[in-house]
């Protein structure tokens, strides 16, 4: 999404050609692109993980496609923007349609059974992004205020986007982690408990027989100090 930003910014008509002529039309096909990006990352996040790793392939040669095809072959696709016109009936349509993407891909992700933070970000972010590709469906300069104003909702959204990805895929993540954590040293810390004040000797030992771990009932079976029986092979114990 961010070559595409670049790219489709570059392309501007007011600034130098880029690998070629700078017109309207460029700069739409790969503003296009980028959209539409985003929209299928979105819709890739709601695959199954099993599935994420061929969906990132396809993602990447989608978005390598749709660059070439707006820095290069642009004037081979129907015309998007005429001047003196303004927007054609299919960049108009092309627009609407992902506006209701959003819109569904927003809906998807308000039901996501994830942190409610990171659903709400998600969701907002897409919100925020359908709203301002409705400023596309009405301007008829590139550089009139419904474009520009676009553009600002596209950078809110986007920042919100980004935030809801951080925090689904890497601060729900390691809160997880730490929840787990804690629940693990906790059944350390009761089973600790329960083995020190068994009633009968408990010893624990590795793989390979050594004692790691008594409690108090076995040292005192065993006439050993605190401690004294960590070390030694649990065969050292039995009568021969």
């Amino acid at each position: 999404v961010p070559s595409h930003d670049m790219l489709h910014a570059i392309s501007y008509p007011v600034l130098p050609p880029f690998l070629g002529e700078n017109i309207p039309q460029k700069a739409i096909v790969l503003w296009l692109g980028a959209r539409t990006t985003v929209a299928l990352t979105m819709l890739f996040m709601l695959l199954p993980q099993r599935l994420h790793d061929s969906a990132v392939y396809l993602l990447l040669a989608y978005a390598l496609i749709f660059a070439v095809t707006g820095v290069a072959y642009y004037d081979l696709l129907p015309a998007l923007f005429i001047t003196g016109s303004g927007l054609t009936s299919l960049k108009v349509g092309l627009e609407w349609l992902l506006v209701a993407s959003y819109l569904l891909l927003a809906y998807r992700m308000h039901l996501l059974k994830q942190s409610i933070f990171a659903s709400q970000w998600l969701t907002a972010g897409m919100l925020v992004l359908a709203f301002g590709e409705l400023f596309f469906c009405f301007y008829q300069l590139v550089d009139d205020l419904a474009n520009g104003l676009g553009h600002v909702f596209k950078v809110v959204g986007q920042a919100f986007f980004l935030r809801g990805v951080i925090e689904s895929r890497l601060l729900l993540p390691y809160q997880q982690l730490k929840v787990e954590k804690a629940a693990h040293e906790d059944a350390m810390q009761r089973m600790h408990t329960l083995v020190a004040s068994a009633p009968l000797g408990v010893l624990v030992a590795d793989t390979d027989g050594i004692i790691v771990k008594s409690n108090p009932a076995a040292e005192v079976l065993f006439s050993a100090e605190s401690d004294g029986l960590i070390g030694l092979p649990v065969d050292a114990l039995v009568p021969k």
